[in-house]
C-alpha cells in the first residue's frame, strides 16, 4: 500500500491491527488489486510466473512447459490484462510468442 488504509485490516492475514499500514505488503485478488492500483493506492509486482526467470524457460520450450502446475487459471488473460496495468508490451509479446508455439 501507497498509503495507510482505515478498516482494510482483514486484508493482513498477519495484521493484528483494523488498518493496513503505508508500505505494507498483502495479497489480494486481481479485481481489487487492479482498481486500487488504477486509484494509485497500492504498487503491484510483477507476479513470479510473468518474470523473467518464468519467460526465459517459456519461451525456450513453450509447448513442453505445463502451465497448469506452475501458472494461475486463465494465464494468458490475466497476464494481457496485467501487460495493459503495467503499460509493458513485453509481457503481450511473451504471451504470443509462448501462446503460437504451443498451438
Amino acid at each position: 500500500f501507497r498509503i495507510d488504509a482505515t478498516d482494510l485490516g482483514y486484508l493482513d492475514p498477519n495484521g493484528i491491527s483494523d488498518d493496513v499500514k503505508e508500505d505494507a505488503k498483502v495479497q489480494v485478488p486481481f479485481w481489487l488489486a487492479e482498481s486500487l492500483k488504477k486509484r494509485n493506492v497500492v504498487d503491484i509486482n510483477i507476479p513470479d510466473y510473468l518474470g523473467k526467470a518464468f519467460e526465459k524457460n517459456f519461451l525456450a520450450e513453450p509447448e513442453a512447459m505445463d502451465l497448469r502446475e506452475r501458472c494461475p487459471p486463465h494465464f494468458y488473460e490475466l497476464g494481457q490484462r496485467l501487460s495493459e496495468l503495467f503499460q509493458d508490451p513485453s509481457i503481450t509479446g511473451m504471451l504470443l510468442k509462448g501462446l503460437g508455439a504451443r498451438f
